[in-house]
């Protein structure tokens, strides 16, 4: 015992310790390698995209057409989390943007989805407790494919029936999509620009400053027959707020700047004839009154004044309708 706690005392390794004490040994070469080829694969993984599901012919049954549609597909899809469908010819292409795989439950078509220019194109929600977007028309600029977006905030997996129905192109159309009112679709990533009939692009032209707000996305647009403009802001005195496809200029006529909480547009207003336009206030103590409609003589422009005779701002909430 005790030579062995001689050998101890001599050495560099205090006595007690479990673990002796070794040389420092320089690191193999291949060692900073491996590390940083490992790192670079956990970064890969994490930044890798979502799976995708499954990809399948949808079933055609010519039985389930109504009335004088051209087609129609009845999507049946189960979504926990983000899920892109796309619908090209026959198949059915499903993507997770995240969370779990979404699954085909049965969709089912009356025809297949016409790989040329269409009438008209609509995508409607039948079923499900999220939210369900058509971010692409189907067009020659994205080989006929139609695109659609379903968020599912809640926990858990629940299924979502969307019903999207279109009708062959007639014959020659003016305008940038295949009908002169048709909004057409970008995707993400692309900017998307308004143009009136006229050729007055967006915003630049009209008077006061112009308005932005992060809710108003693009890719959220519809093209329905009917449109919303919905604006929170805090407002005081007098403004007219000129609306113009999805921009808004503000002229404060007196008072202070306009505040905007947020406002959304469901597409932006259309350079046609409307057959109806109002506006609805939600919240404000002022008035919020429609005093100029759009149509050809001034670049389809609506104007909305806000007159809010009290001492300072207070908070509104007003709704833009129209039909065409």
């Amino acid at each position: 015992m005790a030579a062995i706690r001689d050998r101890v005392e001599n050495s560099d390794v205090p006595y007690g310790s479990q673990t002796p004490r070794r040389a420092a040994r320089p690191l193999p070469a291949f060692l900073p390698l491996l590390r940083l080829a490992c790192c670079l694969s956990a970064g890969i993984a994490l930044l890798a995209p979502a799976g995708l599901g499954e990809t399948r012919a949808i079933p055609i049954d010519a039985g389930i057409a109504a009335g004088e549609e051209g087609g129609v597909c009845i999507l049946r899809v189960r979504v926990d989390g983000s899920a892109d469908l796309m619908v090209r010819s026959d198949t059915l292409a499903l993507r997770a943007v995240h969370g779990e795989n979404p699954l085909d439950e049965g969709s089912v078509c009356s025809a297949v989805l016409p790989e040329s220019p269409l009438g008209s194109f609509r995508m409607e929600p039948v079923r499900g407790r999220g939210r369900a977007l058509l971010v692409e028309n189907p067009s020659g600029r994205n080989g006929f494919q139609a695109w659609i977006r379903v968020d599912d905030n809640p926990a858990g997996a629940d299924l979502y029936e969307l019903r999207i129905t279109w009708q062959l192109d007639e014959g020659p159309h003016e305008g940038p999509g295949s009908l002169p009112d048709e909004l057409v679709l970008r995707p993400r990533g692309t900017p998307a620009v308004w143009a009136t009939g006229s050729g007055v692009g967006g915003s630049a032209a009209l008077p006061g400053g112009r308005l932005s707000s992060f809710d108003n996305d693009p890719l959220r647009y519809d093209s329905s027959r009917a449109g919303q403009l919905e604006f929170r802001g805090r407002i005081d005195d007098a403004v007219d707020l000129y609306v113009r496809g999805d921009q808004i200029n503000a002229l404060v006529k007196s008072g202070q700047l306009v505040k905007v909480e947020r406002f959304r547009f469901t597409q932006p207003l259309p350079a046609v004839a409307l057959s109806s336009i109002g506006v609805a206030k939600k919240d404000g103590r002022g008035t919020v009154e429609l005093v100029q409609r759009p149509d050809s003589t001034n670049d389809f422009t609506a104007i909305i004044r806000v007159t809010d005779p009290q001492s300072g701002s207070d908070r509104y909430h007003f709704v833009l309708s129209w039909s065409r």
